[in-house]
């Protein structure tokens, strides 16, 4: 089984939140990539659970890429925020288990 023990370790990539929230056979990471209009990484974009706010945060690093751990074996929505835009929300899947990527444009 594949261990996503790097995003508690490695700081600033969950922000506030408990092992104990995710449980071991569910456990997904959606990794993803915040693009501008013109294809260029966002930095600095806020990642959060839309529904759920106790699995923590993430943020966008200068190329637009972000790691998020959920509890997964089905859709999951994000809310990705970043003054001055408006907030938005992407429903993605997420396998148990596994790492998917993803590409959120803005």
């Amino acid at each position: 089984m594949f261990s996503f023990s790097f995003l508690f370790i490695l700081t600033n990539v969950i922000g506030r939140v408990s092992r104990r929230i995710f449980f071991l056979s569910r456990a997904a990471v959606i990794r993803g990539r915040v693009l501008t209009a013109t294809g260029r990484g966002l930095v600095g974009v806020r990642v959060t659970h839309a529904d759920l706010h106790n699995e923590g945060y993430t943020m966008t690093q200068e190329d637009g890429w972000f790691d998020f751990m959920v509890n997964g074996g089905g859709a999951v929505s994000l809310k990705f925020g970043k003054s001055p835009f408006p907030p938005q929300v992407r429903t993605l899947f997420a396998p148990w288990n596994e790492v998917s990527r993803q590409r959120i444009r803005g």
